[in-house]
């Protein structure tokens, strides 16, 4: 049991430490000079992947959660990964709403918010890596 669980706190780690890398590379990634046209394309490129990676933190996650039978729900770190979690997939959420209905006099709004949903998420990331590994078991 104590493999499953290293195994999956490596993993754990290591996706959080994927998705970090990602958000900082998807704050540079769109630029103000892109047409509607080619934001929608990279945008669509990217949150497969974001998704995949935030899916994955999940699922390691509740396995984590399972293997020590779920006697850590309520400590205060896991309670910050999951809303953490929770607030980073709603944003990706609305930002894909935002592209979506993406037009062509409001790409600088939709440009500013992408990017501080980014700062956000890198913020977040980090805050919360640094807390789980401070406090983490």
């Amino acid at each position: 049991m104590d493999e499953l669980i290293d195994l999956t706190l490596k993993m754990h780690g290591s996706f959080a430490g994927i998705l970090l890398l990602m958000a900082i590379f998807n704050y540079f990634f769109i630029d103000k000079n892109f047409e509607v046209k080619v934001i929608k394309k990279r945008v669509r490129m990217i949150l497969p992947a974001y998704y995949l990676v935030l899916s994955l933190i999940l699922f390691t996650g509740l396995v984590l959660l399972g293997a020590v039978q779920f006697t850590n729900l309520y400590s205060l770190v896991v309670l910050v990964m999951i809303i953490a979690w929770l607030f980073i997939l709603v944003m990706s959420i609305k930002s894909y709403k935002k592209m979506k209905f993406l037009q062509k006099e409001e790409i600088e709004s939709y440009i500013i918010f992408y990017k501080k949903k980014y700062i956000l998420d890198t913020i977040i990331l980090f805050v919360v890596m640094g807390l789980g590994y401070s406090l983490g078991n």
